[in-house]
């Protein structure tokens, strides 16, 4: 049954708390906003069935834990294709001649249908009916089957290409300047194949020690001058090239890498990331290390279950109406009917006021109408009026109080201005002695550079040049790498490389300020990168300088960005940079 044609799904969540609330990783809701969060989707086939009711499961998702444990939304309607699914089979369709093997169900008429040979029945693509048989045969490119023929696409594009891991081979000493390259050892399992290797990514360092690399002498304090470094000077396929020959002592391990292709499986025991470091020499292989790293994954199989339903793909000689649905009675009988006018149960919506104190203004239901009170003034001195979308209450302040008061409260009249130095002083009473009262939405009127307002209880300030309410408070993340880099990502805390693991904004912010500075005069660019991409959203150029600032800022991040560092440049000198961001409503 294609219950689909007529039915839409829905899953509509209001936000009842007093700050934005994001759900399934995708949806934003502001305070007060009812959505559906099927409509709210850019592409509605994307919000898979799957996706909602794991994120009504107990304890962790998303929806779970906003309604049942935080209290910030409400799901006012919840309706799910699944829920609508049934299966129709002979236990309630009656049947005229007894089943026997080979037969297939014809309709009589709407309420009946009898057991028939085969022959001269047809079915639907992509059903297939052979002798007294009928299969459903696999997808591919252009035939609908097990997948649709999109699904198939969608999964063969998916399937991985060639990947590039790392290798290594180790040289007993004494090892000489040049070298030839003939076995994997990085796992096992993996014949040797030269054609796998890389160009130019050979780098040597001690089979002892593969965090430093070997010296030409091992004489202190000789052997830390960087003359006496072994690097590699040369890597052609199996050939590889030192500067000079290690002390006659040392065992030395090459890594290289190798695109590895993808019919063929990864070594057994593969040692994903060897440990290996160079500061001086081996910039070029860490950077390049890093970014293939990030990008390097091995897809595993994905399996499907056979959910074919034999009698869902039956076609009937009587054809009803597209859209109508089978019906059973309370005896089982089936019959083709039409979805009832509204599709629903009747009207529920009903509305109530909330609180012990002051006046609601909900009346009450007049039929489908809910009622409400009008909002009236109560004196002359309190004014009302509205417009399409908002009430407004004026109080005229001058004919109530101006001064200040002994009880340690500042009073103005409406719209008055204070100026030069003013102290709020309570004496010794317990109350604050200036307190602003937080807005639930953005302030629109009245807004002017300095102005103050209170949203989910931190302090925003009006940033006109900018055009924003930013926070008050800032946040400063920093990144650096104690080494010389050559176009790479920078590490956070001088450990973890921040395209690997960046840092993740707490809420909507804007960076309002750059800084860097390395340890002598460069020329280089600092960019901030995010959500993995390689396009820099905001950057500060270094000229001949050791360092820069820039205050004039004006980027946007959204709650959940990942924020990474990235230095663009040649050897650029143990660099430290930083960015300041604000949290914006």
């Amino acid at each position: 049954m294609a219950l689909d044609r007529f039915f839409t799904p829905s899953v509509v969540v209001k936000n009842i708390s007093k700050k934005a609330v994001r759900l399934i990783g995708q949806v934003t809701i502001k305070p007060g906003e009812t959505i559906d969060l099927y409509r709210a989707m850019d592409v509605t086939v994307e919000l898979f069935e799957d996706q909602i009711l794991k994120n009504l499961e107990r304890p962790y998702g998303d929806l779970y834990v906003e309604q049942e444990i935080k209290g910030s939304i409400q799901i006012l309607n919840l309706s799910l294709l699944s829920f609508y699914y049934s299966i129709v089979s002979p236990s309630n369709i009656k049947a005229i001649n007894s089943f026997a093997p080979g037969l297939v169900p014809a309709a009589v008429d709407a309420e009946n249908f009898e057991w028939v040979s085969a022959a001269g029945i047809t079915v639907v693509s992509p059903l297939v009916l052979t002798g007294n048989a009928i299969s459903l045969p696999p997808a591919d490119g252009t035939t609908d089957g097990y997948l649709s023929k999109e699904d198939w696409l969608r999964f063969n594009a998916s399937v991985k290409g060639a990947i590039r891991i790392w290798q290594y081979q180790d040289f007993t000493a004494p090892v000489l300047t040049n070298l030839t390259l003939s076995s994997f050892e990085n796992g096992t399992g993996l014949s040797f194949n030269a054609s796998y290797i890389v160009d130019d990514t050979a780098a040597i360092v001690l089979v002892s020690n593969s965090s430093r690399p070997p010296t030409a002498t091992l004489t202190f304090p000789v052997n830390l001058l960087p003359g006496n470094r072994v690097n590699v000077s040369s890597h052609i396929g199996t050939t590889v090239v030192l500067d000079q020959a290690p002390d006659i002592s040392l065992n030395c391990r090459v890594f290289y890498l190798i695109s590895l292709p993808a019919t063929i499986a990864l070594p057994n025991d593969y040692q994903e990331d060897p440990e290996f470091l160079n500061d001086s020499s081996l910039d070029y292989l860490d950077d390049l290390y890093v970014n293939q790293n990030a990008a390097e994954s091995v897809y595993g199989s994905k399996t499907f279950e056979d959910s074919s339903i034999f009698n869902s793909a039956i076609r009937y000689s009587v054809n009803p109406i597209d859209g109508y649905f089978l019906k059973s009675d309370a005896l089982g009988n089936a019959s083709w009917a039409a979805v009832a006018a509204g599709g629903g149960t009747g009207d529920v919506t009903d509305a109530a006021n909330i609180g012990i104190d002051g006046y609601g203004v909900f009346s009450s239901k007049n039929g489908s109408i809910l009622e409400f009170k009008n909002v009236a003034p109560g004196s002359d001195n309190i004014g009302i009026t509205s417009d399409i979308s908002h009430v407004f209450v004026d109080t005229n302040l001058d004919a109530i109080v101006k001064n200040i008061g002994l009880d340690g409260y500042f009073y103005l009249s409406d719209d008055e201005i204070v100026t030069g130095h003013t102290t709020f002083n309570p004496s010794a009473l317990t109350d604050p002695a200036f307190t602003i009262t937080p807005d639930i939405s953005v302030p629109t009127t009245n807004v002017s550079d300095g102005s103050m307002t209170i949203v989910g209880g931190i302090l925003y300030v009006r940033d006109t040049t900018r055009g924003k309410w930013l926070s008050l408070e800032r946040k400063f993340l920093t990144a650096g790498r104690n080494a010389n880099v050559s176009n790479a990502y920078l590490r956070i805390d001088q450990q973890v490389p921040s395209n690997i693991t960046g840092y993740r904004a707490l809420r909507d912010g804007t960076i309002t300020g750059l800084w860097a500075q390395t340890r002598a005069n460069e020329t280089w660019t600092f960019q901030i990168r995010r959500n993995g991409t390689v396009v820099a959203i905001a950057s500060l150029s270094i000229i001949a300088a050791s360092g820069n600032v820039d205050t004039a800022v004006n980027v946007d991040v959204n709650a959940g960005d990942e924020i990474q560092f990235y230095a663009s440049g040649i050897r650029i000198g143990r660099p430290v940079v930083g960015l300041e961001i604000a949290w914006r409503i």
